[in-house]
């Protein structure tokens, strides 16, 4: 069965042309995988030096727990993929063809998440040094064959600055459909994994690589950036193998890798769809569980106004508060503003009014001083309502309910 294909970007030279059979599992949904009785854990699943086992016999442990230490900076920790207790350590075959040192751990059958999980906050009030720091301590390494830890990729010397990320989410392998799979799946998520990439690197311009075979895939990634001028879907051509790093680069940005070197000697760093995904769940999956089990959780902002928009240009400052209260409502923060109303003409304080959920007034008349809420449906008041006020606290008057919607 031939494959749909749409018009793609200028390619390496050369490549072959394999049948790619992938219209055998393309079409097949991913399901979730039964939890195993039992679990062979290698401790090195990565180049460079095999972690150092943290367990001893006999240890229960939780699924997401640390069970081996990174033994060097070119390494990576593993975590317990199952809840359960530890029944041997010891060289077990591995796929490099030989024993390596392995934790074996008994199912419980509980799948039961290590307890102590910190709420991860929006990962761009973080700096790129904590991102980098949770990638590293995630254990997440590159998906091709040398599984290079990811946190190396995001630490290039000084000297070889980096200013592209691209996402491989080429798949050019004859029968492979995971990563289509997971850009089908998990675009929004593969997206923001880019961000937090081009964040820790300082980087402002991000490609996601795509054969054109899969027009399916680069709708979803296109739709998932379409908010992100600085993020780019790139359809590239079919063929064998488009998706190694140098050839990717070369397609993607015409620049060539020098023999013997890597793409940060030219200003690039590659990562699969696989391990921006990874990168995003390592970030904010705490995030999702916590909303998921119904923790409600607010984020919160204070601002004054009145400085900033009698400062300078109303226009300009009315452009930037829209813009600010917009980006809050997507990271589902809570913003508190403070507007001296007699700063500021009645047509911009209507239209400030307007941008927000609500709003609580207050007035003083004498020596006694009212608010009024309104907007907010639960305590929107019919009309102003007396107070009295402390440093700590805020005392309503007695009125009749029927003031209060």
């Amino acid at each position: 069965m031939e494959a749909t294909t749409i018009k793609a970007h200028a390619s390496f030279s050369g490549g072959v042309h394999p049948e790619g059979n992938k219209e055998l599992t393309s079409h097949k949904p991913a399901v979730p995988a039964a939890i195993p009785k039992r679990v062979v854990i290698p401790l090195s699943q990565h180049i460079g030096a095999p972690t150092k086992p943290l367990v001893v016999l006999g240890q229960e442990v939780k699924k997401g727990e640390k069970i081996g230490e990174a033994a060097g900076f070119v390494s990576a920790p593993v975590h317990a993929s199952i809840s359960g207790k530890v029944t041997a350590i010891g060289n077990f075959p591995h796929s490099l063809g030989m024993d390596v040192t392995s934790i074996v751990i008994e199912g419980d059958g509980k799948d039961d998440w290590i307890s102590g999980l910190k709420e991860t906050p929006d990962y761009q009030v973080l700096n790129p040094a904590e991102l980098k720091k949770m990638v590293q301590d995630a254990g997440i390494v590159g998906m091709g064959g040398a599984t290079f830890p990811t946190f190396v990729k995001l630490s290039p010397p000084k000297e070889k600055p980096i200013d592209v990320v691209i996402l491989n989410g080429a798949e050019c392998e004859p029968y492979l459909t995971s990563d289509h799979r997971l850009m089908l799946d998990r675009p929004r998520e593969i997206i923001e994994g880019l961000k937090i990439l081009m964040r820790i690197l300082g980087v402002k311009k991000g490609y996601v690589g795509i054969e054109a075979n899969k027009p399916d895939a680069i709708e979803a990634m296109k739709k998932a950036a379409a908010g992100s001028p600085d993020i780019q879907v790139w359809p590239i051509k079919v063929k064998y193998p488009q998706g190694a790093e140098k050839m990717l680069i070369k397609a993607i940005v015409n620049r060539t890798v020098p023999a013997g070197g890597l793409p940060m000697d030219i200003g690039v760093v590659v990562q699969n769809v696989g391990t921006a995904d990874a990168i995003y769940t390592a970030v904010a999956k705490v995030d999702e569980e916590l909303t998921a089990a119904g923790h409600a959780r607010f984020r919160l902002v204070y601002l004054t106004l009145s400085g900033s928009v009698g400062l300078s240009n109303e226009e300009a400052a009315l452009t930037f508060f829209q813009r600010f209260v917009n980006r809050l409502r997507q990271t589902k923060s809570v913003g508190i503003y403070s507007v001296d109303a007699g700063m500021h003409s009645d047509q911009l304080l209507q239209a400030m009014e307007h941008l927000m959920d609500g709003a609580v007034k207050f007035k003083q008349e004498g020596t006694k001083r009212f608010l009024s809420v309104i907007g907010l449906p639960e305590v929107q008041t019919r009309n102003w309502v007396e107070y009295t006020a402390t440093n700590r606290e805020v005392n309503l008057r007695a009125f009749a309910l029927e003031r209060i919607r």
